[in-house]
């Protein structure tokens, strides 16, 4: 199978490389597959509710502001469900991306495997475990009188 792309409305990708796509705005022709279009919209470009806490004049300015605020967290966990293989994002948009290599940037966007994306996922919430259990042993210590 040929890997399958995230995009941020770059529908025309899927024809230039000739590979399905996550999601794009142009909602599918068979009826049978909307409810699965909805839930993928959903996951990218926001709720209504979502999208009412996020700024722009138009709904389309919104859904754009909701998927370039997306972080590799937010990217994995979309993974766990669906068949990702590549997330891209507007080359000015990527600093929620920063710690993470890409595989291909140009002028306007840049693409990371999600791969890259799970490994530093998994990394920051090592991270996160270890300072979290540090915490809870210097107050446990703390309590029983072991700090000064």
């Amino acid at each position: 199978m040929k890997s399958v792309y995230n995009i941020g409305g770059r529908s025309g990708l899927r024809l230039i490389t000739n590979r399905a796509i996550f999601i794009d705005y142009f909602p599918p022709h068979v009826e049978d597959i909307i409810p699965e279009y909805v839930k993928r919209l959903l996951l990218v470009r926001g709720s209504i509710m979502e999208l009412k806490k996020i700024k722009g004049s138009t709904v389309i300015q919104r859904m754009r502001a909701f998927y370039r605020q997306l972080t590799p967290q937010d990217f994995v966990k979309i993974s766990q469900s669906y068949k990702i293989d590549y997330v891209i994002i507007e080359g000015e948009f990527s600093h929620n991306f920063a710690k993470i290599r890409p595989v291909f940037r140009d002028k306007t966007m840049t693409v990371y495997d999600v791969r890259d994306l799970q490994e530093e996922t998994m990394k920051k919430n090592n991270i996160e475990q270890h300072s979290s259990r540090n915490v809870s042993r210097y107050l446990q210590l703390a309590l029983e009188g072991d700090i000064n």
